[in-house]
């Protein structure tokens, strides 16, 4: 069985409609997945309060993380905010993983990490997300 190929590589491809390219940079389909999560992750929505526009909120305009819970201090609602826009976020731009739920801990004071527990091709994935106060960026324990 071929791996899929998402959306995002195929717009990152120069020839999509030659059909001899294998995406050779990718070689299994976990590899597809955490790379997929990498560029959705680290890419930022860009315009403020889109959330709130119905059908633009789900479209490529709105691709990425939203970071405006940074306003939030307190810990536990910040946790929370953040374990819901992954949902979120995975569910409007990662259709593929089915049963997403996220959990939350404290790692030290700039780090909160994530785990992501999903069904992706029928299997079962846990994905370990590391999230940097400090620098507003995901790491990921692959």
């Amino acid at each position: 069985m071929s791996a899929p190929v998402s959306l995002i590589l195929r717009l990152a491809d120069n020839s999509p409609l030659d059909d001899r390219d294998h995406y050779p940079w990718v070689s299994d389909t976990r590899e597809i997945l955490i790379a997929e999560l990498k560029m959705l992750f680290t890419s930022r929505t860009r315009i403020p309060d889109i959330e709130d526009i119905p059908l633009v909120n789900a479209s490529v305009l709105n691709y990425g993380f939203d970071e405006s819970f940074s306003r939030v201090n307190e810990a536990s609602v910040r946790h929370l905010a953040m374990e819901q826009k992954i949902k979120r976020t995975i569910s409007r731009f990662e259709p593929r993983l089915s049963e997403v739920s996220v959990s939350s801990r404290t790692g030290s004071s700039e780090f909160i990490l994530f785990t992501l527990r999903a069904y992706y091709l029928g299997a079962h994935v846990i994905l370990d997300m590391k999230w940097n106060d400090d620098t507003g960026r995901f790491y990921f324990d692959e």
